[in-house]
């Protein structure tokens, strides 16, 4: 009984600064890069130019804590959602001489499409406290959950709707850097910037598209600024 009464208060003593944030912002235009399509029609090694989307709104939470004892030390775990359209652009999609057939560049004229991100980030927090403001970063592992939609596309003047989705989950890293304000009645402001980095490979759902690609493969790189409202317990 003893013993169990002082894990209790160890435990609460340890998670003594625990807080809820709910945020929203604008996750800025970014690029998928170093593309590389996959397919039964399409021979290895041909890429793609970058894919480009537009930036968009995005919202959010956090839940974390920082450690009684160390109290410029704590963790946190941040769950963020956005929806960007692609851009409409001449993409360029080139092929290498595979067997009999030469090397070939395509124009595709991208049409209509989105990029859905979930994004978890499990991150280690720094911090310096006052009792007015504090200063914070976090860097850790992010799981990225991507949906990739491409509705239609336009390849050297013929025009094709795919109306095809594909999936993506990867790991990748994520950082931060952040200022809260004051604790008025345990509400606290505060405002971030974020920037996640993650190897994303998309698989058309029930396999290859009707363009015979069963396959992107392409960095992604994100950066995001937020503000939001904390509860401190």
């Amino acid at each position: 009984m003893r013993f169990a009464l002082f894990c209790v208060f160890w435990i609460s003593a340890l998670f003594a600064e625990p807080y809820l944030g709910f945020h929203g912002g604008y996750t800025f235009a970014m690029s998928l890069t170093d593309v590389q399509l996959a397919g039964t029609n399409l021979p290895p090694g041909t890429t793609s130019a970058p894919i480009q989307y537009n930036g968009s709104g995005m919202y959010g939470g956090v839940a974390g804590h920082f450690i009684d004892r160390y109290p410029w030390l704590g963790l946190a775990l941040y769950i963020d959602t956005f929806r960007m359209r692609q851009k409409r652009e001449n993409l360029t999609v080139s092929t290498p001489a595979w067997g009999p057939i030469s090397a070939l560049t395509l124009i595709q004229d991208v049409g209509d499409g989105y990029l859905r991100i979930i994004e978890s980030d499990f991150l280690l927090m720094l911090r310096y406290p006052s009792p007015y403001f504090e200063l914070y970063a976090g860097t850790g592992i992010a799981v990225v959950a991507a949906k990739r939609k491409l509705e239609k596309a336009t390849t050297n003047g013929v025009t094709v709707v795919y109306n095809v989705s594909s999936h993506a989950i990867a790991p990748g890293l994520n950082g931060r850097l952040g200022v809260r304000l004051w604790k008025k009645y345990h509400f606290s402001p505060y405002a971030e910037w974020s920037i996640t980095w993650s190897q994303l490979t998309f698989f058309p759902k029930g396999g290859a598209s009707s363009s015979g690609i069963s396959g992107i493969q392409g960095q992604y790189l994100v950066q995001t600024v937020l503000g939001g409202i904390s509860y401190v317990f």
